[in-house]
């Protein structure tokens, strides 16, 4: 099924899959980059495949679609935020589905956007996944936003840890 997807998406026939959740805190916790960054950096740790992308030819010589490790990923390229609120939730889902990735780019096939009011929209590329895929990683990170101390500073780094991907 990945290698279907990904043919899809490489012809431009294919949307991605986005589900937005709304972040709130019972402490008036703001979703901030460097809150978002920590807890962007715990989820990535339980799911590696989170920091892989797929590709035509591995560097061994294995032809692809393979999925390969990222090194390290800069989260500024995957987050962003936007100066709005979910008033207008849907187009701002339509958008992104109709936003596609670059399957080029040293990138994961992931993608995040935060609008004002705590709404992230996730969206991935359907070689990841599905649509319980993405509810997954909004489960994954609100575990992981739960868990962070009150204080927190990322910069927006992540090294990847070696840890084997799992299909």
């Amino acid at each position: 099924m990945e290698a279907f997807f990904y043919s899809r998406a490489k012809l431009g026939v294919d949307n991605c899959v986005v589900v937005a959740a709304k972040y709130e805190s019972r402490t008036a916790r703001v979703l901030d980059k460097s809150l978002l960054f920590a807890a962007i950096q715990e989820v990535i740790n339980e799911n590696p495949v989170l920091a892989a992308r797929l590709t035509e030819r591995a560097p061994n010589g294995t032809c692809g679609p393979v999925w390969i490790r990222l090194p390290a990923l800069d989260l500024n390229n995957v987050v962003s935020f936007l100066d709005v609120d979910s008033l207008d939730l849907e187009a701002h889902l339509a958008k992104e589905a109709k936003h596609l990735f670059d399957l080029e780019a040293d990138l994961p096939l992931w993608r995040t956007t935060v609008l004002n009011d705590g709404t992230l929209l996730y969206s991935h590329e359907h070689s990841m996944g599905d649509g319980q895929s993405a509810l997954a990683f909004h489960l994954s990170l609100l575990s992981a936003l739960e868990k962070l101390p009150e204080t927190t500073s990322h910069s927006g780094e992540v090294v990847i840890m070696d840890v084997p991907l799992r299909p």
